[in-house]
């Protein structure tokens, strides 16, 4: 898979989980499914992106990327049991994702 089909999965997918979030307050009946489509092209984007070089907090943040595709998988499967710990998953995957996403950028 070339770059740019990463991106775009990537964003594709970013956008159904945002959509899929609004969606389950709107109580609409398909957003777990919009959830899970979204949150499995960014697990998939992620890992087929694996880090290679040797600094140790790019990979530490690499993980935590990782961790945040994991959180967003079992985000929409709690979403499917209509439990609510599917925003505690979701909440802490978004957090995960903004500090990895403020300080990778620094270390490149």
């Amino acid at each position: 898979m070339n770059q740019k089909t990463k991106n775009l999965l990537f964003i594709v997918g970013a956008f159904l989980v945002v959509a899929a979030t609004v969606a389950y307050f709107l109580q609409v009946v398909y957003a777990p499914y919009g959830m899970a489509i979204g949150s499995a092209a960014i697990a998939v984007v992620r890992l087929s992106s694996p880090y290679n070089g040797t600094n140790t907090r790019i990979k530490r943040l690499v993980k935590f990327q990782l961790f945040s595709s994991i959180l967003l998988v079992a985000s929409s499967c709690f979403m499917f049991r209509h439990s609510y710990e599917w925003l505690i998953c979701l909440l802490v995957a978004t957090v995960f994702e903004t500090y990895a996403a403020f300080v990778m950028p620094e270390e490149k």
